[in-house]
């Protein structure tokens, strides 16, 4: 039986010049298996760790059926091609168990933006509130392209 690599996540969106932050867990028959992960960014970078320690494990009437192995990797984009300012890369991670070879391989996606929303004015109505008063604040953005709900 192969590897599991269960609840993989990206932080998404990241900024450039951010950290993106993978995370997820190896499930393995054996306690004592050591593997491989291999992160393929998406961006024509990869970056590669040995997992050989355990992190829990589950056991059914004293025997044991499954160890777990934490996994986390982190990577920082660097500026996106010009007229692309924003992109998403699809990340894919591959677990090899070492004594015999066998892998499992799990796709997932991560949106990376060049910039932040940018707010370019403010304005509040009345413009000198006195306390106790209702003010009402209103402001504007600029994000090109669309970088998500606000």
């Amino acid at each position: 039986m192969p590897p599991r690599l269960l609840n993989v996540a990206v932080t998404s969106p990241v900024f450039v010049s951010s950290n993106a932050v993978l995370t997820g867990t190896i499930s393995d028959p054996s306690v004592l298996d050591s593997f491989t992960l291999t992160v393929n960014w998406g961006d024509g970078t990869t970056s590669t760790e040995v997992v050989t320690s355990s992190n829990g494990y589950t056991y059914i009437n004293g025997t044991l059926v499954e160890s777990f192995h934490m996994v986390h990797g982190t990577h920082t984009y660097s500026w996106p091609s010009a007229g692309q300012p924003n992109q998403v890369f699809t990340i894919t991670t591959t677990v090899v168990r070492l004594y015999d070879q066998r892998k499992v391989v799990i796709p997932t996606t991560a949106s990376i933006y060049a910039t932040s929303p940018v707010v370019t004015s403010i304005q509040v109505n009345p413009s000198q509130p006195v306390a106790g008063q209702q003010a009402a604040v209103t402001f504007t953005f600029s994000d090109t392209p669309t970088s998500g709900s606000h």
